[in-house]
């Protein structure tokens, strides 16, 4: 084997190894705990309950993620708004009445 061959050999054995170690260390990186949208929403004295019937008032889904569901999208479609366009449009208005309620937005959930 030439000394060239030889070194790309080592070079790629060590690349293969490298790649491997990264991969079995995956699992074991400390991410920070992530949170379900609603819950970066918080309001003095509000349970987790009360906030997500806040959010369903406001127009969201029964769910965490201020979701507002296809089908609700379709029956609020405007003519000549993209279901996109609606989708926004009613995020929007979620967003102002989450706000009106009381609602602020903060980055590390308590």
């Amino acid at each position: 084997m030439k000394p060239s061959q030889l070194g790309w050999l080592v070079l790629s054995i060590s690349f293969f190894l490298t790649g491997c170690e990264l991969i079995l260390q995956a699992g074991t990186i400390p991410y920070p705990k992530a949170y379900p949208y609603l819950h970066h929403w918080e309001k003095p004295g509000i349970t987790p309950e009360g906030r997500m019937k806040d959010s369903m008032d406001c127009g969201a889904g029964k769910n965490d993620a201020a979701y507002i569901a296809p089908v609700r999208i379709k029956a609020a479609q405007q003519p000549g708004e993209t279901e996109i366009q609606t989708e926004d449009r009613l995020f929007k208005e979620w967003y102002k009445c989450i706000r009106a309620k009381g609602y602020e937005w903060v980055t590390t959930p308590k």
